[in-house]
Order: structure tokens, then sequence, then C-alpha cells
């Protein structure tokens, strides 16, 4: 039976950092939910390799933290991690990212041709 994935999913472009036991790397997330999340990097990891991430969110002095993701997927230099472990906290700071994303100033603008 394969993953499912449960939350919207919405495109970004934000720098992250991650690090588990065996190596650090860095990469830009590409989707962000949730559940998880998809970056593009130059270091490779394995499936279910588990990493801690460190996701810079603009305007913020503050990196959102996941404590521990594992490697669901991987393919070339994407992969993708499923969040396992994140504090209430940082919970609440990624669904007001989220919110941000799809309720944001830019999504509530009418397109310049409508009536």
């Amino acid at each position: 039976m394969g993953y499912e994935r449960t939350a919207t999913r919405f495109t970004v472009n934000l720098s992250g950092t991650f690090a588990g036991e065996q190596l650090a790397g860095q990469g830009t997330i590409t989707t962000l939910s949730m559940g998880g999340c998809s970056i593009d990097s130059t270091i490779t990891l394995t499936i279910h390799s588990t990493v801690g991430l460190h996701i810079r969110i603009p305007d913020s002095p503050h990196p959102l933290e996941i404590e521990h993701a594992i490697v669901r997927w991987a393919c070339g230099n994407l992969f993708g991690l499923e969040f396992e472990r994140l504090s209430q906290s940082e919970t609440d700071r990624l669904h007001h990212v989220l919110h941000n994303l799809e309720h944001g100033p830019l999504a509530a603008m009418p397109h310049p041709d409508a009536p």
C-alpha cells in the first residue's frame, strides 16, 4: 500500500536546511503542506532516512523548526519529507504560513480583467 497525501500542498520557493545522523545540507523547499514538503537539493537522501529541518519563513527572524521528518520518496535532486514531529508552537506557525498562502493578499485580489 502506497503513501497517501491528506493535506493540501502549496508551491513555494523557500530556503531550508536539514541535518541527520550522517549528513547535513541545504536546499529549496518547492512544496509545503501540514504533512510535509519537497526539497530540491544537491545532497542525496535515501528513502526512510530521518532529518531535522529548518525552513526560512519570509518576514520571520526565526526559521520554522521541524524536529523530525522522514524521507518518503527521492528522485534525482528532489526528495519528499513527511513531518513526523514538531512542537505545538511550530505546528501553529506552519498552519499560519499555509493559511497565508491560501488566503493571503494575492489570493484575495481580483483578476484585472474581472468585471
